[in-house]
């Protein structure tokens, strides 16, 4: 039977593992996390996502049920096998803006120990651009005492996934991949397309698949700070953004324009610049664009607490409450890293005078600091300014009836972050109404 072990089970590792799985494959599952292993093996996990429509907790109950799906902390049995084929996702967080790559060198560290003749590694994780041949083959072939060129292969493939759907776009997108050897571009090309992955795209070498991986987070996240620019001109200008952003989008040249929101949140957009930088600094290429575009996503929370502490002021309001909806990274998403939304509360929290509630019924992150509701009902009643900061069920995708706001003071407030709801509705109901 087919075998590859998984390194690092989060947001892609634990997917990709059972896609693997799904493919017919033995997979074993590397994580240093003891407490989450056990809840994995239990068939506990807190993802958005579905394969084929069933969901990732039932889809890890049967894997884990089958006999060939094998999730440890323990690297000997994760990696006791010939022929080895190993998928490495452990990331690089950053911390004050500077990537860590501290978690990469350790799993580095202890791979190498493992690394028979004949392993295929295949680096799946962003990377600082340059690290797959400047900073993962010298560490392992130190551990391993084994050459890269000539005893094992090595390879980088980009992730391409967005959560929610992650099952889909893992075998669904277009995958680049390239080794350091043509060898190692072919046995990981195969690898994906035995995974399932419908169109391998084989790059000339890894320091091109990395580039484009950071580039096409970087593009997003600036395009969404010209869409978050454009939102805020026309709230200043007293224009209905979506209106024309409407109007912008029928030029079939900018059709491309991004939705505007509360900033740019999760693990991937916000942090990609960061693994360019390094990278750029060396070449002596300053990145002027990118860097202010990163500036005025970050800058975009604070803006939006700024509208809700002016309209409360101009309208004298005593002893107010305002209502977030939604803390998560985006709609429908349980992943709380960097989420705007957090950062709008932090804003907001600031003021001693603001009663301020949050709902979300499904985010990962530690939410026992903020004042919590228990429904939506809860969280929106009396509430003087609503903020969709992020769409979680019931409200759905498309445009929500204004009556899930049912409850809220008028005058009051609709700063609808995610266009969830309907101008004039809004304005019917009896609520001012700013899209951003």
């Amino acid at each position: 039977m087919k075998k590859v072990t998984v390194i690092g089970l989060g947001y892609v590792g634990l997917p990709l593992a059972l896609t693997f799985w799904d493919a017919g494959f033995e997979v074993f599952g590397l994580d240093v996390r003891e407490q989450y292993i056990k809840e994995l093996n239990m068939g506990k996990v807190k993802m958005a996502e579905a394969l084929r429509g069933e969901p990732i907790e039932s889809i890890l109950k049967k894997a884990v049920k089958s006999g060939r799906f094998h999730l440890t902390t323990d690297p000997s049995i994760a990696l006791d096998y010939d022929n080895q084929k190993i998928v490495l996702t452990v990331g690089i967080p950053l911390k004050n803006n500077v990537a860590d790559p501290t978690d990469l060198e350790k799993a580095l560290q202890t791979l190498g120990v493992y690394i028979r003749k004949g392993a295929l590694i295949v680096a799946r994780s962003t990377l600082i651009v340059g690290y797959t041949r400047s900073f993962i083959k010298p560490r392992l072939e130190k551990f391993s005492n084994l050459s890269a060129e000539t005893d094992f292969d090595l390879a980088f493939s980009s992730e391409r996934m967005a959560e929610n759907v992650a099952f889909e776009e893992l075998i669904g997108m277009i995958t680049p991949v390239a080794g350091l050897t043509p060898k190692a571009t072919q046995r990981a090309a195969e690898l994906l397309r035995e995974m399932g992955v419908k169109n391998v795209l084989e790059a000339s070498c890894p320091e091109a698949v990395e580039t484009a991986k950071v580039f096409e987070n970087i593009a997003r996240d600036v395009n969404i700070a010209l869409a978050n620019e454009y939102a805020n001109f026309c709230t200043a200008y007293s224009l209905d953004t979506k209106e024309v952003l409407a109007l912008v989008r029928t030029h079939k040249r900018v059709s491309f324009l991004h939705h505007p929101g509360p900033g740019v949140g999760g693990h991937c957009l916000p942090q990609a610049m960061f693994y360019l930088k390094p990278t750029a600094d060396d070449v002596g290429v300053a990145l002027p664009v990118i860097n202010n575009a990163r500036i005025a996503n970050d800058n975009q929370p604070v803006h939006i607490a700024r509208i809700a502490t002016k309209w409360l002021l101009s309208k004298e309001i005593k002893n107010p409450k305002i209502t977030i909806i939604g803390l998560s990274m985006k709609d429908f998403s349980t992943d709380g890293r960097l989420s705007p939304a957090i950062a709008i509360v932090e804003e907001l929290i600031k003021d001693k005078n603001l009663n301020l509630v949050c709902w979300d019924p499904i985010c990962d992150i530690d939410i026992s600091k903020y004042c919590m509701a228990k429904t939506l009902e809860q969280a929106v009643k009396g509430a003087n300014i609503v903020i969709i900061a992020a769409r979680q069920q019931p409200i759905p995708e498309g445009i929500s009836s204004i009556n899930a706001l049912n409850g809220i003071s008028k005058p009051g407030l609709l700063l609808d972050c995610r266009f969830a709801f309907d101008r004039d509705e809004a304005i019917s109901f009896g609520l001012e109404y700013i899209a951003l």
